[in-house]
């Protein structure tokens, strides 16, 4: 009879994040962890043998499962606005823990170049290919402006679709008008109207800054 499969790896995993949550990966204590997890430090050596492997274990607790979403979001068979509103949906969707997890890498990739090239190298190999084609079709399919460089259309999709879906679900009701803001695919459908089109009425001219110069006037 197949003895049953071990519960420790998981446990030492969970115990981690939420350590790795409140004091961040440095200050963490392997030891603490150990405790938290009811093992003891041997087995947490034994499954991650150094602290960074076991940040990235957390990271990936969650990765896997987030990747294989957007994934299915970002379906070449999608128009590339459908796409795009289908991630912005997803991140709005995310789960507490999922959340969690993405406060701890935003930190540690704030604070630790090391793991700042783990990150990125690993995302490199999951989602940001899946952005950069989303953005490729755009542009060569003239949804976005041809002249807008791939990293600028990145970034704009994340700032303005997805950073504001977790701005929104952290800050929540401490933001003032928060109760007007829509919620679920709507705030999505929102998100993606403001990229696509901007946040300036449709009938209000341009700014005189932003006109190009007319030269002398005679």
């Amino acid at each position: 009879m197949a003895r049953p499969k071990s519960d420790i790896e998981p446990r030492i995993i969970r115990a981690a994040h939420d350590i790795f949550l409140q004091e961040g990966v440095d200050s963490a204590s392997l030891r603490a962890i150990a405790r938290s997890a009811g093992t003891n430090i041997g087995m947490v050596y034994y499954y991650f043998p150094t602290k960074e492997d076991l940040f990235m274990a957390v990271v990936e607790d969650v990765y896997d499962g987030l990747l294989k979403r957007l994934a299915d979001a970002f379906d070449t068979r999608r128009p590339v606005e459908e796409r795009l509103l289908q991630a912005f949906s997803m991140v709005g969707e995310l789960e507490p823990y999922e959340l969690e997890v993405g406060r701890i890498v935003v930190r540690e990739m704030m604070s630790s170049t090391e793991r700042r090239a783990k990150l990125l190298e690993r995302f490199q190999r999951g989602h940001l290919p899946l952005i950069v084609s989303t953005m490729l079709q755009g542009r060569q399919e003239e949804t976005f402006d041809t002249a807008i460089p791939i990293p600028v259309l990145m970034t704009c999709a994340i700032s303005v679709g997805m950073l504001p879906q977790l701005l929104l679900r952290v800050l929540g009701e401490r933001l003032p008008g928060f109760d007007e803001v829509p919620q679920g695919n709507q705030l999505a459908e929102l998100l993606t109207r403001v990229l696509f089109e901007g946040v300036a009425g449709p009938k209000r001219p341009p700014s005189p800054s932003l006109e190009p110069p007319k030269g002398d006037q005679p």
